[in-house]
């Protein structure tokens, strides 16, 4: 379950989506550490990788960025995740092992901080 980290510090998680039990979560080997500047026209963030084990994703930008898993190009009313600026989206094992693009609201003032986990 992607979670996104509001500003402030604060997760909010509905109580439906909670399921107790143990998850068995293996440890990363190595991160891939990537920054894309902000764009207004859809840019690919990570490429596709099998061995991903988790990604995180900083929008350290103005805008809002829009990001769409798999293939097609992701646009401000078409796409996956929205994560408002200065916050921060994630996904844990099983994280997505399919290619992120994204794209801005418009093209403001940072980039995204990308730390892709294998």
């Amino acid at each position: 379950m992607p979670i996104t980290q509001r500003a402030g510090g604060t997760i909010n998680i509905a109580a439906s989506e909670i399921e107790i039990g143990s998850v068995e979560i293996e440890g990363a080997a190595a991160a891939a550490v990537t920054s894309i500047d902000d764009s207004s026209t859809a840019v690919t963030l990570v490429a596709a990788n099998a061995a991903r084990k988790r990604i995180t994703i900083f929008n350290d930008s103005t805008e809002t960025l829009f990001i769409r898993k798999g293939s097609g190009t992701p646009t401000v009313t078409d796409y996956s995740e929205k994560i408002l600026a200065q916050e921060t989206w994630f996904e844990a094992a099983p994280a997505t092992l399919l290619a992120i693009q994204g794209i801005w609201a418009a093209n403001g003032s940072g980039a995204a901080k990308i730390t892709d986990e294998t």
